[in-house]
């Protein structure tokens, strides 16, 4: 399967998915030339820099003069969510150590999601998933944009609180 993580930030859901798919062919894209740069040691930390690539992307829009992406098999991505407007009254515990651009989701904190539901047709293999990580009373917006890009919503992951933190779709 060919993987996608797109805003990979320090690597850890590509590192995941390659430590505990060897046959995954993992690429991890960032707009971040600093988050690429930990997540590359972060790879070579655990011993798997030879089975992750990483690409400068702003979503799956290629920034490092190289090759357009191609299609996927999975999709995954923990994007901004959070509401511009919001981000300053964050926890320091957050705002200390995640950069804005890792946060701030535009103003009504679906930017990225438009951005991904718009790009699926061209990235997402048919039969592909879709798996992305929300906000807290995202789920039905997302769901929404994901549908009218003509996304099948296949399941909703939970957390412990009961907020649908997890959405995922088949193309």
């Amino acid at each position: 399967a060919r993987v996608l993580d797109l805003g990979t930030g320090s690597g850890a859901i590509a590192l995941a998915i390659a430590a505990n798919a060897p046959d995954a062919t993992v690429v991890a894209t960032d707009i971040s030339a600093a988050a690429l740069a930990i997540a590359r040691r972060n790879a070579d930390r655990l011993g798997l820099g030879a089975r992750v690539t990483f690409r400068r992307a702003d979503c799956c829009d290629v920034c490092d003069g190289g090759v357009a992406l191609g299609r996927f098999d999975l999709i995954v991505s923990n994007p901004p969510y959070i509401v511009d407007a919001e981000v300053a009254g964050l926890e320091p515990e957050i705002t200390h150590w995640e950069p804005r651009l890792a946060l701030a989701g535009g103003l009504d904190g679906l930017g990225f999601y438009r951005r991904i539901a718009a790009q699926l047709p061209e990235y997402l293999a048919v039969g592909g998933r879709l798996i992305v990580e929300l906000g807290d009373g995202q789920a039905d917006a997302v769901s929404r944009l994901l549908g009218d890009a003509g996304r099948g919503l296949i399941d909703r992951v939970y957390d412990l609180s009961g907020i649908v933190r997890v959405l995922s779709a088949l193309r």
